[in-house]
């Protein structure tokens, strides 16, 4: 037993050093299509997994790739073929790109102080069953709504609480027509908790419409998770759904901001250009539009 535990110790040091001796990855999630190539042919990405920088994977349509990467998580939900190490810098990077820590502030604030839905259909109402186009993202009904208690775990900062709360809403009954408010708070929660893979996950099942009370608080978490996970396509699609709707609505700068970011991953210079100067028409003097005005110099 004794021999049995010094060799469990050594795999364990050894195991250490091999993430620490280059940029390995350690698959923390992974969902739907996932692989690595390995030669000529393809393999599946497990969980466990620790896989070199010069990795090439491949993510299927809606497949989630979750990876750390000694203090950094890399998320990645965008189909495609990479080569692991692309990810390396933007990783880094965002820990010194103010627009993050500014717009993590604001969902944080947002989402402490939103009111609950008020409409007829909102979530908790019992009896009357109210389908939508898609069930699956149609208002909750019956039972006890569970969107109060995982509010206040979260206001009191317990989010992995707050996510075993809502997630055991969705195991009592899988068939249950859950609200929008529930699959945002649900997502806050991950991703305020350091689970960003499955904060996608759930985000992705919001609904956006620009008639919903809910909307601006909706898109600006929704789409700031997409950029997490390297979704600029995904991101862009809900920023400009919001900026149709609000082109100088109280998140249009911030969507700007991260529209301009998105354009910049893609190469699209003259677009982020053109998000950088509609953020600054909008209030040169606000944060938001100092912002843009460094950027569009150079200064980011």
């Amino acid at each position: 037993m004794t021999r049995y535990i010094k060799w469990l110790i050594a795999l364990s040091f050894l195991l250490c050093a091999v993430l620490l001796a280059a940029d390995n990855f350690l698959v923390t999630y992974a969902d739907g299509k996932v692989e690595r190539r390995l030669g000529s042919s393809w393999k599946p990405v497990n969980i466990g997994d620790i896989l070199p920088d010069t990795s090439e994977v491949r993510i299927g349509a809606n497949g989630l790739l979750e990876m750390r990467l000694k203090n950094d998580t890399v998320t990645v939900y965008q189909s495609g073929t990479y080569t692991l190490k692309n990810f390396i810098r933007p990783a880094r990077e965002r820990k010194s790109v103010r627009l993050f820590a500014s717009v993590e502030s604001k969902v944080k604030a947002m989402a402490g102080a939103r009111d609950l839905r008020t409409k007829p259909s909102a979530a908790g109402v019992k009896g009357e069953r109210q389908q939508s186009e898609d069930p699956g993202l149609a208002w909750s009904v019956g039972g006890d709504d569970p969107v109060p208690e995982g509010r206040k775990l979260i206001a009191a900062g317990k989010y992995r609480e707050a996510v075993v709360h809502f997630e055991a809403a969705l195991k009592t009954d899988r068939d249950a027509v859950l609200s929008p408010d529930f699959y945002y708070y649900l997502a806050f929660a991950c991703d305020r908790s350091g689970q960003t893979a499955r904060a996608l996950k759930y985000a992705d099942k919001i609904p956006l419409d620009p008639a919903d009370p809910g909307f601006p608080d909706y898109a600006l978490l929704k789409g700031s998770l997409f950029v997490k996970g390297f979704a600029y396509d995904k991101a862009l699609d809900v920023f400009n759904a919001y900026l149709s709707a609000f082109p100088r609505g109280d998140e249009a700068q911030d969507m700007l901001l991260l529209s301009a970011y998105c354009y910049r991953n893609t190469g699209n210079v003259a677009r982020e250009r053109e998000s950088l100067k509609q953020a600054i028409a909008i209030d040169p003097g606000s944060e938001a539009g100092k912002e843009a005005a460094a950027q569009l110099k150079g200064n980011f």
